[in-house]
Formats: C-alpha cells, structure tokens, sequence
C-alpha cells in the first residue's frame, strides 16, 4: 500500500514537471486549442500561409471589430499535422509552423518551413489579459505600416521601426493595427492601440478587446498585403469613371458647370466626373435640405437655387450625355432648429432626437456655413444610416452617383473642438450609403473619404489627403503619404490636385497635375473662390496638364 501510494505521487510529480500549466489539447481540423486553468489559446491555419491565433484569458470571448472582413471564414485544408509530447505541441502546414510550449510561462512561436523564426510571444495569455501583446522578431528588421501620415509639409517616412499610434485620425491620415516586414505580416483585430518598438520587439497595447485576436501572414509584401485583404475585406471593384479625371470645385452653380465641362470638350481634354461642395444641396433648408438637390430659390435657400435642374435629374442627365458623372459632398450633421429660430426643431433634428440618432457625449457646435447650431449623427447605429440613405436616394436617382463624405473625421467632445477620432465614423457613414445604394441599385458605389481605418475599404471607400497647401513642399510629400496609407491597407488614395489653400503658380500646377496622373485617383480641387481648371494656368501649364490628363486616359486600359 505504501509502495502504491509513493509510486503514484512519483508519477503526479513527473506528470506536473511535463505540463504544469495542465494544457489540454484538442485538436481540429486546421489546428489546435489548448486549454488551460488561466484561459485557452487557439491555434488555426486559415491557409498554409495565413495563420490565425486567438487567446481568451479567463476563457473571454469578444465578438470581432469592424477591421475584420464579416464573412470571413477558414476553408478545410488539407496536409495540417498536429504533433504533440508533453513538453510541445506543433501545427505545421507546407509553408508555416506554430509551436506552443505546454510548461509555464507558455511561449508560442511562429517559424516558415525552413525553420526560421518569424514572431514569438512570451506568456501571452498573462499579456492578453492587460490588453497587451509583445512579439519578439528578427533584429534589424524594419517595420511598415501601422499608420498614415499628417497634414506636415516636412519630415515623413514610410518605416515604423518608433512604432506609431494607431487611429484614423483627421485630414488625411490612416490607421491600422497592423505592421509588416519584408517577410511577413501581422495583423491584431482592434478599434485603435499603440505600437511601441525596440529593436527586435513590437509591443501592442491598448487592444479595444477582452481577448487577443491576431494573424500571421508569410511572404513579401505583395503576399502579405493580399492576405490583408483576404483578411478585412477586398476593395468592390470602383466605377469606371472614377478612375478618368475629375474636376472638383467649390462655389460651382449649374450653368458654370455646364460651361466647364464645354471648355473640357472643346480642349479634347479627357474628364469623367464633376464634384461639387456645399453648392449642389439646400443646405440650410428645413424639410431636410442637408439631403435634396438645392433647385429651388427662396428666402430660406442660402445658395438662391443654383441647381434648377439637379431635382428632377434633368442636368446630370444632360451632363451623362457629355460622358460626365456627378457627386456631391455630404456631412456627417444637420442643423438642429428651423430657419429663425432658436428652439423649434426642424423635421430631421427632431427625428434623430426622438429616436436617440445624435453621436454620443457630443454637446452642438455651430456650423461655420450657416452660422447655425448643429450636431453630428451616430453612424454606428443601423437606424442612422437606414434614415439617412432614405432621405437621400432621391438625390442619387436624380443623378448624384458618387459621394465626397467630409468631416467625420471631427467626431469627439465639443463637436470636433476636441479630438477623440472615432475610427469608425467614417467607415460606417460610408458603410450607410454602400448598403443603402447597393439595395436600391446595381451601379458600383464610389466615395471620398478624409481618413481611413482598416475595414473601410469594404464599402466603395476612398481617401483623399485632406485641406493641404498649394506649393512645391507640399506637393512633395503626398507622395509619402499615399504610400503610408496603401500600407494601411487603403488602394483607393486621392489628393487636391493643386493644393486646398492657395493658389498655386503655373509650373507647381502643371507639375502637380503630371503627379497625379499616376495616382489611383486623379482629381483636382481648391479652396473658396479657386479654379483648378488646366486653362486658368496660362497655355504653358495647360499644354503641359492636357498632356499628362490624355497619357492617363492612354494607360487606364
């Protein structure tokens, strides 16, 4: 009996050596989750080069952010070998292997067929459960992505090996709780966080979840950015028109439009799309004018009726027999009482008041157009954007086609005054009308957006580079820009060709116009009382923008 009962405590002391932490394993059909006291850990090939890992501290189980592609889903494969001893348990595919070690503290290791370690964590159910996560990689290795770049006219670099903060920002910047190297990729499903780095390290803090998600892609860039892709979402193929010139401008009526348009024609320069801002809707009207065609001229109507046509979709029909698209700029608030007064509210502030629609913690601020009260709506919420694609898909059958959807990007306390940058506002107001014009209609949706925060591509989403200066610096550094927000995970990427503020000299012009020709999308735009049309340079700049304008139209095949 005593030989039986030391012999019985010999092997719970060898059992406990092996596998203190008591990991259980079950496997699955693309790998393994390991059990234990303080939570599990998942371990699961989505392809043989795509891995995904999820560790639940305490067993919690949040549900995904916006970042992930909702229908995401791992498709069986085939050749996954589930290895096990006491001491380690490996997931291998052709091109990958996972090893988790069973003894605490856990490491798990992610190295390519050849054996070469990629990333590894150390105790990463202790540091999911801070909302943390530290991978230790190759040094010397440079990082990418993480996020975009600001509205500065100096400095700027495509490498992140500082770490960078990740939100979407304002005025043309990015965010995407991702980085890359030469080699690989690493993606962690969250609304913001920070990167912090020492060679070697990348620590992740500030995951939005209760549990870590995270996946690893292998390959170069091209590889790794395409698994991003498979990951969050693929951009819907854009219209065609969007990817021709576009001429945008601010203080633009109908006739002006049309006499743009005829002087393109007649210069057999190429153009397929015409934006406007404020101009082409009744903004300041009650009876949700922020949504309708501004047609019709009143004491109430501040822009007198420039669009006498644009509601009954007479002038973008004329304008699409001149192989011209519209669209039109949109904000993210309404005003909040009837022309006149102070107190009774117009029929969409007191919708979206009745029905709890206005963004939250947010007092009004005063629209700097009207001069009016106003507040943003919460386009997190499915009723907003129902409501607000109802009230505006008369405009679209009138022949608005595309989007320019600003200042989301001012969500936050004291109505933008103060800046909490929800990255979510302008992927879910453009995820309003995607949903809403792709139920009403087959035509593929098209929008340009101020910032971007990895998912939004999913829905028609494009970004321009906010309010920049005219000017050779500036000029300058878009091109760093749109190359830090392509790493983001953003294809669509546009500037204001020429520059918002000021007005640019005639060879700034001409050489910005050249730029732009090989940029995803090639737009000109300016500021109050600007015109950005080749002709308003002189006949060098024209000569010179003609060129470039026609040279797109060459490659866009």
């Amino acid at each position: 009996m005593v030989l039986s009962i030391v012999l019985l405590a010999c092997v719970q002391a060898t059992y406990a050596q092996s596998t203190p932490s008591g990991l259980r394993i079950i496997k699955s059909t693309n790998g393994i989750t390991a059990v234990g006291n303080t939570g599990n850990i998942e371990v699961e090939m989505l392809a043989p080069d795509l891995l995904r890992v999820a560790i639940h501290p305490g067993g919690k189980i949040s549900p995904r952010t916006l970042v992930m592609d909702p229908g995401l889903k791992a498709a069986e494969l085939t050749g996954i070998d589930v290895k096990e001893d006491p001491q380690t348990v490996v997931v291998q595919s052709q091109k990958m292997r996972v090893s988790l070690t069973r003894s605490m503290p856990i490491t798990l290791e992610v190295l390519d067929a050849k054996g070469n370690e990629i990333i590894r964590q150390a105790d990463p159910l202790t540091r999911a459960s801070s909302h943390d996560a530290v991978f230790y990689h190759r040094m010397g290795e440079n990082l990418y992505g993480m996020n975009g770049l600001g509205r500065r006219e100096n400095g700027g670099s495509l490498l992140r090996n500082n770490g960078a903060h990740v939100a979407a920002g304002a005025q043309g910047e990015a965010g995407a709780p991702w980085f890359f190297t030469t080699r690989y990729g690493v993606l962690i499903d969250s609304n913001g966080g920070d990167f912090d780095t020492r060679d070697g390290v990348v620590e992740f803090g500030g995951d939005s979840r209760d549990d870590l998600e995270y996946f690893v892609a292998l390959g170069n860039p091209v590889a790794v950015m395409t698994a991003l892709a498979t990951l969050t979402g693929r951009p819907p193929l854009p219209p065609k028109w969007s990817l021709g010139f576009i001429n945008s401008q601010w203080e633009a009526d109908e006739d002006e439009a049309r006499q743009i348009v005829a002087t393109y024609r007649s210069k057999h320069i190429p153009i397929d799309g015409f934006t406007f801002d404020f101009d082409w809707k009744a903004w300041g009207e009650d009876h949700y004018g922020e949504w309708r065609w501004n047609s019709t001229a009143s004491p109430e109507n501040l822009h007198l009726g420039k669009f006498p046509d644009g509601a009954s979709g007479d002038f973008a029909k004329e304008l699409r027999s001149e192989g011209i698209k519209l669209a039109g700029i949109l904000k993210p608030r309404i005003l909040l009482y009837k022309k006149g007064s102070t107190s009774e509210m117009h029929e969409a502030a007191a919708y979206a008041q009745a029905h709890d629609l206005w963004y939250p913690d947010e007092p009004m601020s005063t629209d700097y157009f009207t001069g009016r009260p106003t507040r943003d709506l919460d386009f997190s919420k499915a009723e907003t954007r129902s409501w607000y694609w109802k009230h505006l898909e008369p405009a679209f059958d009138a022949g608005m086609l595309g989007w320019w959807n600003d200042e989301a990007d001012n969500a936050g306390v004291g109505g933008g005054r103060t800046f909490t940058f929800d990255n979510f506002q302008f992927l879910n107001m453009e995820r309003a009308l995607y949903d809403g014009q792709r139920g009403h209609s087959n035509l593929r949706v098209w929008s340009l957006n101020r910032n971007y925060y990895l998912g939004a591509q999913r829905y028609g989403y494009a970004e321009w580079s906010g309010d920049i200066q005219s000017g050779f610096q500036s000029m300058q550094y878009q091109r760093m820009r749109m190359l830090a927000t392509l790493d983001a995970g953003e294809p669509h990427w546009s500037m204001d060709t020429g520059g918002f503020f000021g007005h640019p000299t005639p060879e700034n012009y001409a050489r910005w116009i050249e730029f732009a020709t090989f940029v995803p999308i090639d737009r000109v735009h300016g500021d109050k009382g600007e015109k950005r049309q080749p002709w308003v340079y002189g006949p060098v700049a024209e000569a010179a923008a003609t060129k470039a304008i026609r040279l797109r139209y060459e490659l866009l095949p």
